[in-house]
């Protein structure tokens, strides 16, 4: 590819054209003239400009049209014997320069093939991250790094020639799913541990539950226990207590009816016995009888006396006898009365006792004992508690879910981890052989490309520095010629340091463009070179250039008036 001339409407330059030769061109302008412009807009025009960048201004930001017109331009170029011009232009504010149109000079016929996103590759054969890495050298950007794309191109120049694999990518690709696994806090594998630890931990602290629960329903078994066996003895006493009460009743009851049957049985109280009044009729009629007699007998007058005295000593003894038998009789009823009246008073004190200790029994029923009291009640509370506690128990267990839905998840948590830790060993192991193989590639290519950075670097430093250690960032260590241990390239001065990397950016050129359709663009690259070593890298650039374009934006005219002086010596 061979660029023929631009003409852009961007940033500081309004409609401003630029035409170039094959070969090397120097294109000399004063500072903020837009010799930086003309780099970024030449890589825009190949690869689009940026809209969204991670860090510092986009395109869009740097180079819109300071008129504030619609950011445009064209770029008329060589490619495989044909003119072809690209057109780019922005329709819409947030996509600049997203409108893309590739013709064919003369015809106008459009090129089949290329598009907006893939006309940079297509033209020079890189992709943007290798072009930019090798022949895009903008201002201060001298330094090279490694990309995926870049490790793909120089792969490809030992192996098939296939561009689809690179260790960078394909490391990345496997750390990205490593850490898909394996990350902190976020990893898949992490995440299974922590669910697993829960799972388990909720396990665990439901068999403590559980055991928990276990043990107080046992407690609460063995108080139900107390409490009905209290309950029962307590039953018990009072059916002994109401036992005893009806033993009372029925005891009162037959002594009351023994109190009145003694009562009835006494009877009323004995009379005193007759007193001697009571037989005078006799003596009277005896008399009488007697002076009758005497009337009719004389002789019986004498006798009367006797018959009167005898009458009454039999009277007196008959009258004596009858006392003693009455007053017998009425001891004797009396004692029986006294005897029955005492038994009746017994009875009904008995009674009266019994009837007292039916009272009692009766209060007493009716006042439970108060220490079997507190002692049922303190057993029922216990057991309450012991159920409710249970209770409480088993309500936490329900809330913490169920334990076989727990299990069943911890397994299938566990068989997931075990093979997540398979497919991550796998990628320890499949990481650990593509670095091997990337080594054995990197041996191969390396060196290759370590050798011609060196010779160049050799050259441009007037044979100062004999040999480049690169590494695989494409960080180098140089050694300097009669040392003896290669060093830092950090330790190199500014410009010794942009002719490092101005080496290595034309060796992999030269490697991943043997032909050159790839330009070289240059923007301010020499600052730092001084004459000696500026003379040394236009002699190189002028045989670069007899089979590439290099484009050599710059702001002094030592340069021009140097490659005339190297012309003319020719």
């Amino acid at each position: 590819m061979i660029i023929k001339s631009m003409r852009a409407n961007f940033g500081c330059l309004k409609n401003a054209e630029l035409a170039l030769d094959s070969g090397l061109n120097v294109v000399e302008a004063p500072n903020e003239s837009g010799k930086s412009t003309w780099s970024a807009f030449l890589r825009c025009m190949l690869y689009g400009a940026d809209s969204v960048r991670r860090s510092g201004l986009t395109d869009k930001q740097r180079y819109a049209p300071w008129d504030g017109s619609p950011m445009e331009g064209q770029l008329r170029l060589e490619y495989e014997g044909r003119d072809i011009t690209l057109y780019r232009r922005s329709l819409q504010g947030a996509a600049p320069m997203r409108d893309f149109v590739a013709l064919y000079a003369g015809s106008g016929e459009s090129v089949s093939g290329l598009g907006g996103s893939d006309a940079g590759e297509v033209l020079t054969g890189f992709s943007q991250s290798v072009f930019e890495r090798s022949a895009f050298v903008c201002q201060g950007a001298m330094v090279v790094e490694n990309s995926p794309e870049l490790e793909k191109r120089l792969s490809s120049l030992l192996t098939a020639g296939e561009e689809s694999a690179s260790f960078a990518d394909a490391e990345q690709r496997l750390r990205a799913w490593q850490r898909l696994r394996r990350s902190r806090g976020r990893g898949h594998i992490p995440q299974l541990e922590a669910e697993i630890t829960s799972i388990r931990t909720e396990l665990d602290q439901m068999e403590v539950l559980e055991a928990e629960l276990a043990r107080l329903e046992t407690a609460a078994e063995k108080a139900g226990e107390v409490w009905k066996d209290l309950f029962q003895a307590g039953e018990r006493e009072v059916q002994r207590r109401q036992s005893q009460l009806n033993a009372a009743q029925r005891e009162l009851r037959q002594l009351e009816a023994a109190a009145r049957e003694a009562e009835r049985s006494c009877g009323s109280a004995p009379t005193e016995p007759p007193g001697l009044g009571s037989g005078l009729w006799l003596l009277w009629a005896l008399i009488i009888f007697a002076s009758v007699a005497a009337l009719f007998f004389e002789w019986l007058w004498a006798l009367i006396p006797l018959a009167v005295g005898m009458l009454g000593a039999i009277w007196d003894v008959m009258r004596l006898r009858q006392q003693r038998g009455a007053q017998q009789r009425y001891e004797q009823r009396r004692e029986h009365w006294e005897q029955s009246h005492a038994l009746a008073a017994r009875r009904w004190r008995e009674v009266e006792l019994a009837a007292a200790e039916l009272k009692e029994l009766e209060s007493e029923l009716q006042r439970p004992d108060p220490e079997q009291s507190a002692a049922i009640r303190e057993a029922e509370q216990q057991f309450r508690s012991a159920r409710e506690a249970c209770a409480e128990k088993v309500g936490e267990l329900k809330s913490r879910g169920d334990r076989l839905v727990l299990e069943t998840r911890l397994a299938a948590l566990e068989t997931e981890l075990h093979r997540e830790e398979e497919r991550f060993a796998a990628l320890e192991l499949a990481l650990a052989e593509l670095q091997g193989a990337y080594e054995e590639l990197q041996s191969r290519f390396s060196p290759m490309l370590a050798r011609r950075t060196a010779e160049l670097f050799e050259r441009l430093t007037g044979d100062r520095y004999t040999e480049v250690l690169l590494q695989r960032s494409l960080s180098a260590l140089v050694q300097r010629r009669g040392d003896s241990v290669p060093h830092e390239s950090t330790g190199l001065s500014s410009g010794a340091l942009a002719q490092l990397y101005l080496s290595l950016r034309l060796a992999l050129l030269e490697l991943l463009d043997e032909d050159g359709h790839c330009p070289l663009i240059l923007d301010d690259a020499f600052a730092s070179f001084d004459t000696e070593r500026l003379r040394l890298a236009l002699e190189l650039l002028l045989e670069e250039s007899r089979r590439r374009q290099i484009i050599l934006f710059t702001c002094q005219s030592r340069e021009r008036h140097m490659l005339e002086e190297i012309k003319d010596a020719d």
